[in-house]
């Protein structure tokens, strides 16, 4: 049997509602498979992207370490040549141990460098706002347009370069691309939004606070900046068709299986908080997820997890993830995770995630399944339980209603 290409695409922070204004992704979802309940098992990047590539992963007990066998790995032992072009984020490049099974892997920190980028990230992770503060002050005193970053037309310029030679190479391959452009700053450029620079700058300042007041000024700044937030997936949308474009250009998009996904969304005042903190809410949970993969239907409504995408291309052990080309019929309880350093975001506290675990106090755990989302926050013993079919946008608590039904959620996380 000849082996397919496969091409994984994710995006940072895109919001599973990201296809209302994404034009092409939507164009794509509606011929190829749409899965419109998919979640991700945690709501940054490091409690996400473990369930992308760890082949026997389990949120529950290990939340953010990759960890052998993984994906890529797999993969490279059934023959494919791997590579992984990752657009500037700490969390998931080589400095984290994502380079594991890739031939070739760009993360745009030269092999030189990356100690002592490591060394400056374990910095940032401890003092946050100083940092910031520096970048600042870097900015106004040269005068740096801040649209100018690391965007998804020079990742998608570095991946037409690569497929060409991949091409010459007549291997399977597999091939993951990581975009940012939708993670925070949001800065498209000037030509592709109404903001101007100074807007821009005002509405990412707004951005840094993490939690909201109830101000009318707080309200009409948060529509503003899920303005510019679609403004800049709009941008990368035309990106992603350009990249995808380019297989057809190269003969390869009939022999390629496409997914293209989110670690994670990002709230804009839904549950009074911006981006994505450690909260288990719909609107950081629940990602878009495109495929396709031979054999599928055209939309799919079942729910759907990141731990899927491993267990449908590794043959080996899952914990959790089940092949998405398989019809399953029975009830299905997806798990949550996320952490918190007590009463403030690890952010906000300066902890590194991946350095220093053992320093974050308390977890916060969830389950969703067709009917329910339940949460259970460490600190305070704290639970939630919402009727997603009733309630989607999650405004009424009902679990001092519902004990029975909580103490059920709690009993099957005591078991895990």
């Amino acid at each position: 049997m000849v082996k397919r290409n496969v091409l994984l695409i994710t995006v940072d922070s895109l919001r599973w509602d990201a296809l209302s204004y994404m034009t092409n992704l939507r164009d794509l979802a509606s011929k190829y498979t749409h899965f419109t309940r998919a979640y991700t098992n945690g709501p940054s990047t490091p409690f996400s992207f473990p369930s992308l590539f760890n082949v026997n992963y389990d949120p529950t007990s290990d939340p953010i370490k990759i960890r052998p066998p993984t994906l890529t790995e797999e993969l490279k032992n059934e023959g494919y040549e791997t590579f992984g072009l990752v657009a500037s984020n700490p969390y998931i490049s080589a400095i984290s141990g994502y380079q594991r099974g890739f031939d070739t892997f760009e993360d745009f920190i030269t092999s030189e460098g990356r100690e002592v980028r490591g060394k400056m990230w374990n910095l940032f992770q401890r003092f946050p706002n100083w940092f910031q503060n520096l970048r600042d002050v870097y900015k106004w005193y040269f005068k740096t347009d801040i649209t100018s970053s690391l965007s998804g037309k020079v990742i998608v310029a570095m991946s037409k370069r690569w497929l060409l030679d991949i091409k010459k190479r007549d291997r399977p391959f597999f091939f993951w691309v990581h975009f940012m452009d939708t993670h925070y700053p949001y800065t498209p450029p000037l030509k592709h939004t109404d903001f101007s620079l100074s807007d821009i700058t005002s509405l990412n300042n707004f951005r840094k606070k993490r939690y909201l007041d109830n101000t009318e000024r707080s309200k009409q700044k948060v529509i503003e900046l899920k303005e510019l937030y679609e403004d800049a997936a709009g941008w990368l949308d035309f990106q992603l068709k350009d990249m995808l474009d380019n297989l057809k250009t190269l003969d390869l998009w009939d022999d390629t299986e496409i997914v293209i996904t989110s670690d994670h969304g990002e709230g804009f005042g839904e549950h009074s908080f911006l981006g994505h903190p450690s909260q288990l809410y719909e609107e950081v949970v629940k990602v878009p997820l495109i495929a396709k993969i031979d054999g599928m239907s055209r939309k799919e409504n079942k729910m759907v997890e990141l731990r899927d995408i491993p267990a449908t291309y590794c043959s080996g052990s899952q914990r959790g993830g089940r092949d998405l080309r398989k019809s399953i019929n029975e009830e299905r309880t997806i798990p949550l995770r996320a952490r918190h350093a007590g009463n403030r975001s690890c952010m906000e506290k300066g902890m590194n995630l991946i350095s220093r675990p053992d320093s974050l106090k308390y977890g916060i755990y969830g389950s969703v399944t067709e009917k329910y989302k339940f949460i259970y926050d460490e600190e305070g013993e704290q639970t939630e339980l919402y009727d997603l079919k009733k309630d989607s946008e999650e405004v009424d608590d009902i679990s001092s209603e519902n004990e029975d039904i909580v103490k059920d959620f709690m009993n099957k996380l005591n078991t895990v």
